[in-house]
């Protein structure tokens, strides 16, 4: 009754995943494409346990993480490049095995710690994430292969790591019982990114994406 935990291992061997290429259309979209051969193996681990539980309220605090390597395990590259009448040819095969699978960090893991007391809720979250790439290419940007290759593409460039971030979030709510003619009347505020982390949350091939900074929800829910 007072705790918890969960072990999962998994290992996942994929032919022809879709994923994405670090690519975006003329409209921004990501483009993905196949690849012949991945691997997904991971470790998740979770768990729970309760602080308190008596006449001063209720205290948990739960976490859970996801260790895994996601890899290509057959790939080979074809690179492109302009001939003479400027049109788009094969120029080169770059294998990219062993690349990490773009978007997968290795680490993930979260916490929360919350606090209960009859109508009263309060909790607090956090979250972590791990670097991870915005392409396949890996290392090689600096590889003359693959800068011609995204000259011809779109444009070359130095940088395809998400860094790792953190982020903490605040909830509280409060009911109000047989309020006028409602059953319940409860009042509720989220407080997101609550220490103004300024991070990249994704990223494809050279385009990062910020995440939003603080930002405050309330609402009311009426009970009928």
């Amino acid at each position: 009754d007072d705790y918890s935990i969960g072990v999962n291992a998994y290992w996942m061997e994929y032919s022809d995943e879709l994923v994405s290429t670090g690519i975006v259309d003329i409209w921004g979209r990501p483009v993905d494409g196949n690849i012949p051969r991945t691997r997904h193996i991971g470790l998740e681990l979770q768990g729970g346990l309760t602080l308190m539980n008596n006449s001063g309220g209720q205290l948990k605090i739960s976490a859970n993480a996801t260790f895994s390597q996601n890899r290509i395990v057959e790939f080979d590259f074809i690179t492109l490049k302009y001939n003479d009448d400027y049109v788009k040819v094969p120029a080169d095969t770059v294998s990219l095995k062993g690349k990490s699978i773009a978007g997968f960090p290795d680490l993930m893991a979260g916490m929360r710690l919350s606090y209960s007391l009859e109508d009263f809720y309060c909790s607090l979250s956090g979250r972590y994430a791990g670097e991870f790439r915005t392409d396949n290419f890996g290392d090689l940007l600096t590889d003359t292969r693959i800068q011609n290759h995204l000259a011809t593409t779109t444009n070359v460039y130095r940088d395809n790591m998400v860094a790792a971030y953190f982020l903490l979030n605040l909830d509280l709510s409060y009911t109000f019982r047989d309020v006028l003619s409602l059953q319940s009347l409860k009042f509720q505020a989220k407080v997101n990114n609550l220490l103004n982390q300024l991070y990249a949350a994704y990223g494809i091939g050279k385009t990062f994406f910020p995440a939003a900074e603080r930002n405050i929800f309330v609402g009311i829910e009426l009970g009928l």
